[in-house]
């Protein structure tokens, strides 16, 4: 299940890096895992579409144990989860968090009357040039 994450991800582009427990327990030797850890993956991504490649990898692979959990990266330091992000880009949910090193914030869908005024995020733009606060 983990070799096919790795090579989706890699089939993309992209690369998980481990934080969380399973992190600390490599780095250390001390034991830092404990029966239900999840697995944190890190995943710096350039844009949106890269992120959606990054989620749809992650979502395929299926649950099992570790679970998988982490966050998605953009360029500008926002992080948000994997999860809530395929949930915000389907349409499901009409804000997501970001975290960054300065703070948290919602961004949100525009609604459908707004977007014909606004531009729409360009692939290759990072999430906070597409999306100005």
């Amino acid at each position: 299940r983990l070799q096919r994450l790795v090579g989706a991800l890699a089939a993309a582009g992209l690369r998980a890096r481990v934080y969380g427990s399973h992190g600390w327990q490599a780095l250390t030797g001390q034991t830092y895992l404990r029966p239900g850890s999840d697995l944190d993956l890190w995943v710096g991504v350039v844009d949106e579409r890269e992120a959606d490649l990054a989620a749809h990898a992650l979502s395929q692979a299926g649950e099992g144990t570790p679970r998988l959990d982490g966050e998605l990266v953009f360029p500008d330091g926002a992080a948000v989860s994997w999860r809530e992000w395929q949930r915000f880009r389907a349409g499901q949910i009409a804000s997501v968090l970001l975290k960054d090193l300065h703070g948290v914030r919602l961004r949100h869908q525009r609604p459908p009357e707004h977007q014909a005024s606004h531009p729409q995020p360009q692939p290759s733009q990072p999430l906070a040039q597409a999306w100005p606060a």
